[in-house]
């Protein structure tokens, strides 16, 4: 991604624009704008933000969009990936040889080994001979007992007040099982497919007006609350924490409508 990063800059420069500039102009946050001009599209919240981030930075810098979206499909990785493949090239890098050889390093390792478990039987041993056998109350025995009675499926060992303490929170790290993660916030897209005049609030800040024209892409990302206004609601596609809104919900053609998205 290092090739589009340098196109970008390059093109920015020569227009005389700084990055706030252009963060002014797209209303994109000047941090996916570093993302994109760095190679870091990964920083991007999903490959759909990245590539209307990337189709409005090249309305502005008038650089040819499809050719970068073709380099751009070609190199994408998401975050994980991209940790994925940086760890393996680092474990897959040689070693330094040693004085000592490999042969030996695991021979010395299962030597030690066998003595640390014949110590470990030798002591076990001598403890059961001089211990006498300690039967447990009978009341235990008896509560033992209901216990596993009352174990689901009977599953031995299984810590079930670990499920359901991880039910309660959402955390299923106990059992294994990847977190379950919830977007904060409400981040809305908006997709123009015709000319649109577009008013924007966000967090009740200071609003913004622009027009759209088909095609253009814009994201509004905020903590509580956006609040759009558009002069032609039927030209927008609208789209609220990745998921698609209905169009009646929106508005038709030639309707002035504004629509608060609030934070779940």
């Amino acid at each position: 991604m290092e090739q589009l990063g340098n196109v970008l800059v390059q093109a920015r420069e020569q227009m005389g624009l700084t990055v706030e500039d252009v963060s002014q102009i797209t209303k994109i946050r000047s941090k996916y704008i570093r993302a994109l001009e760095s190679g870091k599209v990964y920083e991007i919240p999903g490959r759909v933000y990245a590539l209307g981030f990337l189709k409005s930075y090249c309305e502005v810098l008038d650089l040819n969009y499809r050719e970068l979206q073709e380099y751009f499909n070609a190199n994408y990785q998401e975050k994980d990936e991209f940790v994925k493949h940086i760890t393996t090239a680092a474990v897959q890098q040689p070693t330094h040889q040693t004085g000592i050889s490999s042969k030996r390093v695991v021979l010395f390792a299962l030597l030690g080994a066998c003595i640390l478990l014949g110590g470990v039987y030798l002591f076990v041993n001598h403890q059961e001979k001089t211990q006498p056998p300690v039967l447990p109350p009978v009341a235990d025995n008896l509560k033992q007992s209901e216990n596993k009675e009352q174990q689901p499926n009977n599953l031995p060992g299984f810590n079930w007040n670990a499920v359901m303490l991880a039910a309660d929170f959402n955390d299923f790290d106990l059992m294994g099982i990847a977190p379950i993660h919830y977007q904060e916030g409400v981040e809305v897209v908006v997709e123009a497919t015709g000319t649109c005049w577009t008013r924007v609030t966000i967090d009740d800040a200071d609003s913004s007006d622009e027009t759209l024209h088909a095609g253009d892409i814009r994201t509004y990302q905020g903590i509580n609350k956006v609040e759009i206004k558009w002069g032609n609601a039927g030209l927008v596609k609208v789209t609220v924490n990745g998921v698609l809104q209905n169009q009646d919900d929106i508005g038709a053609v030639g309707q002035v409508v504004t629509k608060e998205f609030l934070a779940e």
